[in-house]
């Protein structure tokens, strides 16, 4: 069967579809078949087969994309309340990309340069202590911050696997991360949407 995406919030992993005949149905992100982290944007045309979930209701199950609009549509509206952090805090401050319209860190081809690219914005922000958090599309969080020693030398790392991590980290959300876990006080997120391309969070 074929439908529409009417919403889908990636961070509850969960959204509904529209059928054919303006049914509703939900959709739960483990019943998707997409790899890494499951997004799922307004009028996205997808393939679906009727399921129910844990208590007998009806929701779309085995759900594969069929024409997928652009990532930065859908991430573009994620805010920092979403994670439970204050913008007056960001220390990331880029211009808007000509081809997105959206505010974004773009050619980071490697985790290496992923990485310097983070320790860079972190030294260069003049504040402390300060960290970069980047939401991967594999399900993973990777957290730069400053050195507590060296604020303005050394930069730590610490990946979070979303799926993989221990009951007490599933997880803490991006802004516990940053906020509880390190202690930050300045900050920034970015959001991979494609293999080379990061946008950065920015209201």
């Amino acid at each position: 069967m074929t439908g529409k995406v009417k919403s889908f919030e990636p961070l509850k992993g969960c959204g509904i579809i529209t059928t054919l005949t303006g049914e509703e149905l939900p959709v739960q992100s483990r019943n998707v078949n997409m790899s890494g982290v499951v997004v799922l944007n307004k009028n996205d045309i997808v393939e679906y087969e009727l399921g129910t979930d844990d208590n007998g209701k009806e929701q779309a199950v085995n759900v594969s994309l069929i024409s997928k609009v652009e990532y930065a549509v859908k991430l573009s509206k994620l805010t920092f309340k979403d994670f439970g952090l204050d913008v007056k805090s960001n220390i990331l401050n880029p211009p808007k990309c000509e081809t997105h319209d959206e505010y974004c860190l773009v050619k980071y081809s490697n985790t290496d340069e992923l990485q310097n690219n983070i320790c860079r914005l972190v030294c260069n922000s003049g504040k402390y202590p300060c960290g970069v958090a980047v939401i991967k599309r594999d399900n993973s969080i990777v957290v730069g911050y400053s050195d507590s020693e060296k604020p303005t030398e050394i930069c730590r790392f610490k990946v979070f696997g979303i799926k993989d991590a221990p009951k007490k980290q599933q997880n803490l959300s991006v802004g516990e991360l940053v906020s509880k876990t390190y202690g930050l006080e300045n900050y920034g997120i970015m959001v991979e949407l494609e293999d080379d391309f990061y946008q950065t969070i920015m209201d």
